[in-house]
């Protein structure tokens, strides 16, 4: 609507092409060419046609990798992070583009809900038959309501926080869908006001 919108007042002549107003069109373009996508990833993963380019990779690597993409976002809001692991290397099959799409929606997601100054941490433990990847921050945390509901397709757990932040309600869910896709579970525990902890099983 908002792109429409402006689009025929340029062409009505009402008003005149200004930076700032080219800037919001972009930004709203690249809001909408996310949703289509993550509604094309959830279409092919809810019709079992999801392909997955799965080769056997060392999982540390790939998880240290993912977050220290998020540096920059780390120190503009002075959050302490760090990632940890009981092994150096973890050899197992997996898809590393949709186990760094998963890994980046969680720590998005925790970054929009921990204030400056938090911390996100990253964990990894490998077991006898599985490896548990958890993602926890001490944030706003999640109403005990929303905890059954939050992989839900455009569930949002706060509707004002995320049209501020251009959240889909989509995240989630495809998070699920692609850690279900490598034969994996997700699981969630919060306590609001205390923070939030995402724990990822993995099978070996």
């Amino acid at each position: 609507t908002n792109i429409i919108g402006y689009i025929e007042a340029y062409k009505d002549r009402i008003i005149k092409s200004e930076l700032e107003t080219i800037d919001t069109i972009h930004e709203q373009t690249l809001h909408l060419s996310k949703l289509v996508e993550d509604l094309r990833i959830l279409s092919i993963a809810d019709s079992k046609e999801l392909l997955l380019n799965k080769k056997i990779d060392n999982l540390v690597e790939i998880v240290k990798n993912t977050h220290s993409d998020f540096n920059n976002k780390f120190n503009d809001k002075s959050i302490k992070s760090k990632v940890t692991s009981d092994k150096d290397e973890i050899m197992i099959e997996f898809d590393s583009t949709r186990i760094k799409q998963i890994l980046s929606n969680l720590i998005e997601n925790a970054l929009i809900h921990t204030p400056n100054k938090g911390i996100i941490n990253i964990s990894i433990k490998s077991h006898k038959y599985n490896i548990e990847i958890e993602i926890y921050d001490n944030g706003t945390g999640i109403k005990e309501k929303d905890l059954e509901k939050i992989f839900d397709q455009f569930y949002r757990a706060d509707i004002s926080r995320n049209r501020s932040t251009g959240g889909t309600g989509l995240g989630l869910s495809i998070v699920k869908k692609l850690v279900e896709a490598h034969g994996g579970n997700i699981n969630v525990k919060s306590i609001e006001n205390e923070g939030t902890s995402f724990l990822i099983s993995l099978p070996l």
